[in-house]
């Protein structure tokens, strides 16, 4: 859509160029701006992508082993954010506001 609209907006540029005999290359300018607010909003999404996340084993927990039922403890009445992937638990309370489903989709 935004593609589309600068298309609007340069093929209506060119359209008053002709008409009113203007030496002015606007539309040249207006894509060279629009290309510019393009490639300065893709630098600081590529920083925001390449953001770390600490996913290592929980620090919560200092045993070598926990069981379920303590596990329930932590995520339902301490209120953690953990998450049991291949035998580790893994506290997700710093991912979830930068996966791509949500953190509702975590919660």
């Amino acid at each position: 859509m935004i593609i589309l609209g600068q298309g609007g907006i340069i093929s209506g540029i060119y359209i008053y160029r002709i008409r009113y005999n203007s030496e002015l290359m606007l539309e040249w300018i207006e894509l060279g701006v629009f290309i510019g607010i393009i490639l300065f909003f893709e630098f600081f999404y590529q920083i925001y992508l390449t953001k770390e996340v600490n996913l290592e084993p929980s620090k919560i927990l200092n045993k070598k082993y926990i069981s379920l039922n303590e596990f329930k403890n932590l995520v339902e009445k301490k209120g953690e954010k953990l998450v049991i992937l291949d035998d580790y638990i893994i506290d997700i309370a710093n991912f979830l506001t930068i996966h791509p489903g949500g953190s509702f989709s975590l919660s």
